[in-house]
């Protein structure tokens, strides 16, 4: 996540991924940030073995990262590499 605000920081163009964490609490907020989360009814978690290692997930897995959809993710790549081109081209030099 420390790559994630720096990207933010840098208004570098950004796709994050959310499962446990709080996206409230944690999300960049900016217009080339996009947020992708299953939206579990647990999260925020503060048993995540992914936030807190040698902990266990109430759940038994870690499904709300599991329930990302690979095409979610594709999609938001798509998207964000077609409005980096646009700006690119848009762009005076």
């Amino acid at each position: 996540s420390v790559l994630m605000h720096i990207a933010y920081f840098v208004e570098t163009p950004i796709i994050a991924l959310f499962g446990p964490g709080d996206v409230n609490r944690w999300a960049p907020r900016s217009q080339n940030s996009l947020i992708i989360t299953s939206h579990p009814f647990c999260s925020p978690c503060d048993q995540s073995p992914i936030l807190y290692p040698g902990n266990r997930c109430m759940m038994g897995r870690p499904f709300c990262m599991e329930e990302i959809r690979v095409e979610e993710v594709i999609e938001a790549i798509d998207y964000q590499l077609s409005s980096f081109k646009k700006n690119v081209k848009n762009r005076k030099l």
